[in-house]
């Protein structure tokens, strides 16, 4: 009988303990469903809140070319002689201000320099003031277009990706562009600029055929920002 006892003792002990177990599995397989679901909606929160990165300039546009507002840029010429200045005081969108020194003569010029085009759409000499912002109340006149994506610029693409040394320093993927023009009579002037990728011009030469012609040519010596 007491065995009988034992025993019976021995089955009710077991299904306790295995219901408290069960219950302690149900109790630990709940949290940890909790913790998971935590972790999940702290991850999607995280992706949402997590900064977007900038989005770069496509290394074929030509924006990349453009020179930066502020910039100061002077030239040299053949035996060292001292060549033209560059400024760039004012910049939007789609438009650059350049303000050009050679010697005393001083020219203001504004060009739209887009992802797809350079055009050069004011140009003013010898002005009161050279350093006005005349962008504020810009009527674009293209006047040249040195380069269009879709066709219609009065220059030619010699080369896209030439490597040029000047001066300042050894450029690659560098744009050249050449212009051809009859404004002396019974022989071709031949301008040709060299633009860089975050600088602009870099280098330009110019040439004068027939009996009487000549060659120049300009580099740039330094950057100043």
């Amino acid at each position: 009988m007491m065995k009988q006892i034992m025993i019976a003792l021995v089955l009710i002990l077991s299904i306790i303990v295995v219901g408290c177990t069960n219950k302690e599995e149900e109790k630990v397989n709940k949290e940890e469903k909790e913790v998971s679901t935590v972790n999940e909606v702290t991850e999607e929160e995280t992706k949402e809140d997590a900064p977007k990165k900038e989005t770069t300039l496509d290394e074929d546009s030509m924006k990349r070319y453009r020179p930066e507002v502020g910039v100061k840029k002077t030239f040299i010429e053949a035996g060292d002689f001292a060549g033209l200045q560059e400024e760039f005081p004012y910049g939007n969108e789609d438009y650059i201000q350049r303000v050009v020194r050679i010697g005393e003569s001083v020219a203001v010029q504004v060009y739209k320099w887009t992802e797809n085009e350079i055009s050069l759409v004011l140009e003013e000499k010898d002005l009161e003031d050279p350093n006005k912002n005349y962008l504020s109340d810009l009527s674009e006149e293209v006047q040249d277009t040195l380069y269009a994506e879709n066709g219609g610029a009065n220059w030619e693409i010699v080369s896209e990706n030439e490597t040029v040394e000047v001066p300042y320093g050894k450029f690659t993927n560098v744009y050249v562009l050449r212009k051809v023009t009859d404004e002396v009579e019974g022989a071709d002037t031949i301008y040709t600029y060299y633009i860089a990728p975050e600088v602009g011009l870099i280098k330009e030469t110019f040439e004068l055929t027939g009996e009487q012609g000549y060659s120049a040519e300009s580099v740039l010596q330094t950057v100043e920002k």
